[in-house]
């Protein structure tokens, strides 16, 4: 099966003349890894200590089980676990034998599930029985019989539902055949990640082994990384950031070992690095202003010298500072699913870390433009556009979004306005997008304005971000009721619940009645953002 991209033999030539790419498998660069030091453990996850020899048998056995069901190289096998090792061995699999993976966040939910299948025509799904309190079996069953290219169910944990095949099962069949031959090519597609902006169906991002090594690569280079770390990734591997940090760096690229943690509330996260010893840990702005804040923080012994890189979302000076204050080591990241090629380093002042994104990876260049694609003089603002081995390879089965979202020169428009500093620093202004970005999760106001239509108690909704010192922002639903109608934010949320990830929910309502308009309908949401920010400045929240 082949798959367009935007990959052409002029820029294969390129980056592997470079060095940025590699000739051969990926899979390969990580079975070198196991030969290095097959004993050194690779994973730490819920009390186990998994070696690199282990972690080779385990995804092996996973790559010749999904064969033995019945997927065949260039099929879509989609996975939604949390940060486990198993996630690990769904990742290094289908790099074994050319199958492509779809990472999904364990937050997504019928809705969000049924559009991504149904796009990408999953052969295989791959999720727990039960996490966090749901049930993944009763939604896959219940979305099975519209979904006619589902072939293959895999449930991992008890009990199996009928039509379904246990995970662990898969894992004790021995390989059979010769899966060398299967290895793909490291420039073909390996990895589609969803991502949702400002539209409400989301985008397909489309990433071949190569892109994501380049991306691993880049953040090695930028954090000095090396074989004896000890990482962290406190974000979900199902993320793009997730995938190269958690994966490609650490244990593809280096040979250092992952410690994974299904949750990464403040106080996991402070005990984690504790325990662990972390020497390199990612995680969300949210997150670390949380645990900056824990009571008795400086009794802890946070490990000293940690290196923090964070992004998503701007990460205020005062919560840099307080890091830095407790011996940690902070550095930002700026990118999208279509490629992440910004970073500062992690001992630059807080200044620069809260208020720039930094420099570009290497082989990247990034390009500031007008509207009309002309590159604008330093220092301008314009908007940001970046171009490099780290880019994504196009948007699935849209090439109308893939032609608006990279220009003649191959530069991607990131969507956000900003510009390069007199010293060379990326500095972020303001998005174009009208994403919420919620302690760095994506939220699209589209769809739950879309999802909330129907609801028989409103005449109109409005869904814009409000500013939260803990999130960076947080979504409110301003509302129009029906004449005669009572509306909580209760009513909201239960309509909702279920359908979408709890984190897209409202959580705060607004009664109006006017919703701000252009003459052609579009919602004019920077006038109700400001609203409520002004109502959250009156009663003290911001």
């Amino acid at each position: 099966m082949t798959y367009k991209t935007l990959i052409t033999p002029q820029l294969i030539e390129e980056y592997t003349s470079q060095g940025a790419w590699l000739s051969h498998p990926l899979i390969d660069e990580f079975l070198v890894r196991v030969k290095e030091h097959p004993d050194k453990t690779a994973v730490i996850d819920r009390g186990q200590r998994l070696s690199y020899r282990e972690l080779d048998d385990l995804s092996t056995r996973l790559a010749g089980g999904l064969l033995n069901m019945g997927l065949k190289p260039g099929e879509v096998v989609a996975c939604q676990l949390p940060n486990w090792w198993e996630f690990v061995a769904c990742f290094l699999a289908p790099h074994r034998v050319g199958l492509v993976l779809i990472p999904l966040l364990p937050h997504y939910r019928r809705k969000e599930l049924e559009y991504i299948l149904n796009h990408t025509g999953v052969a295989g799904i791959i999720v727990p029985t039960q996490f966090g309190n749901f049930d993944f079996t009763a939604m896959v069953l219940e979305l099975r019989p519209s979904l006619p290219q589902l072939r293959h169910f895999v449930v991992l944990g008890d009990p199996v539902p009928p039509g379904a095949v246990s995970f662990s099962e898969l894992m004790v069949q021995d390989p059979t055949g010769d899966l060398d031959r299967l290895k793909p090519d490291p420039n073909g597609l390996s990895l589609m990640v969803f991502t949702s902006g400002t539209e409400a169906a989301p985008k397909a991002v489309m990433c071949t082994a190569n892109t994501l090594w380049a991306c691993g690569y880049g953040h090695i280079k930028k954090k000095s990384m090396v074989p004896d770390d000890i990482v962290f990734p406190a974000i979900p591997l199902t993320h793009s950031f997730g995938v190269f940090y958690g994966i490609i760096a650490p244990l593809v690229a280096l040979g250092a070992t992952s410690v994974l943690r299904e949750k990464f509330d403040p106080d996991t996260v402070a005990q984690t690095m504790v325990e662990e010893n972390v020497n390199q840990m990612g995680s969300a702005p949210a997150i670390l202003k949380a645990l900056g804040d824990l009571p008795d923080v400086e009794k802890l012994g946070l490990p000293k010298g940690c290196i923090i890189v964070t992004g998503g979302a701007a990460t205020p000076a005062p919560v840099v500072e307080r890091l830095m204050e407790l011996g940690l080591r902070v550095s930002n990241a700026y990118g999208a699913s279509e490629g992440l090629l910004v970073e500062t380093g992690p001992d630059h002042p807080p200044a620069i870390t809260a208020e720039t994104v930094g420099t570009p990876y290497p082989f990247a260049t990034l390009k500031i433009a007008d509207e009309n694609g002309r590159e604008v003089k330093q220092g301008e603002i314009g908007l940001i556009g970046f171009r490099g081995p780290q880019e994504f390879a196009g948007y699935y089965r849209d090439e109308e979004r893939t032609r608006a979202a990279v220009d003649a020169d191959g530069y991607v428009n990131a969507g956000d306005l900003g510009y390069i500093d007199n010293e060379g620093w990326l500095r972020i202004v303001g998005r174009k997008k009208e994403i919420i970005i919620r302690g760095g999760e994506n939220i699209s106001p589209q769809e739950i304005e879309d999802l909330l239509i129907p609801h028989p108690k409103l005449a109109e909704v409005a869904i814009v971000s409000m500013p939260d010192p803990r999130m960076g922002e947080r979504s409110c639903a301003f509302v129009i009721p029906k004449a005669g109608e009572t509306v909580e934010l209760e009513d909201l949320t239960s309509f909702l619940r279920g359908s979408v990830a709890t984190f897209k929910l409202p959580e705060r309502l607004e009664i109006t009645g006017n919703i701000p308009r252009t003459a052609l309908g579009k919602i004019i949401r920077h006038l109700l953002t400001a609203q409520v920010t002004e109502k959250l400045k009156q009663e003290g929240k911001t």
